[in-house]
């Protein structure tokens, strides 16, 4: 993870850190499935339909079939 913040551009990085921090969203989607790792340390799960047990923010790398399978349940 560390590699990831260290190779991306330090202005772009502050840029989307304050888009994550400030954002107000207003609009709730109905038809949106939420999935989301317990143990992501960037984005800290809040609400979410669906969690993945030890899940990272770039749990789609290690946890690709678990993800998979979650998401052909869903679809189901």
């Amino acid at each position: 993870m560390g590699e990831i913040i260290n190779d991306t551009d330090s202005q772009f990085l502050w840029w989307a850190i304050d888009k994550i921090v400030n954002w107000r969203n207003t609009t709730l989607l109905t038809n949106l499935i939420h999935i989301q790792g317990t143990y992501d340390k960037i984005l800290p799960i809040r609400t979410s339909n669906f969690k993945v047990n030890n899940g990272g923010h770039l749990m789609i790398v290690n946890k690709g079939k678990e993800i998979g399978d979650l998401i052909n349940k869903i679809l189901s």
